[in-house]
């Protein structure tokens, strides 16, 4: 059985947000190459997008770069 560290991103979006990502967007984040503290970061996200009905379809490349880029270099120190 998969875990979630082991998960796509494409996968966790589907459980979290009830929709998978555009093709083009599917590969834009390799979840299970990030840190641990960013994959946690990143699943709170989700459940918190998940709370607030956020639409899978909103999920763009530009927050999908934020993800994989700037949530690994500037969030884990700062909590």
């Amino acid at each position: 059985m998969e875990t979630v560290d082991t998960r796509s991103f494409d996968a966790l979006v589907a459980t979290f947000l009830g929709a998978h990502l555009p093709d083009r967007l599917a590969d834009g984040i390799r979840f299970a190459e990030l840190p641990a503290d960013t994959r946690r970061i990143i699943l709170r996200m989700l459940a918190l997008m998940k709370r607030s009905s956020f639409p899978a379809t909103e999920i763009n490349s530009q927050m999908l770069w934020l993800l994989a880029t700037v949530t690994p270099a500037m969030l884990p120190p700062a909590i």
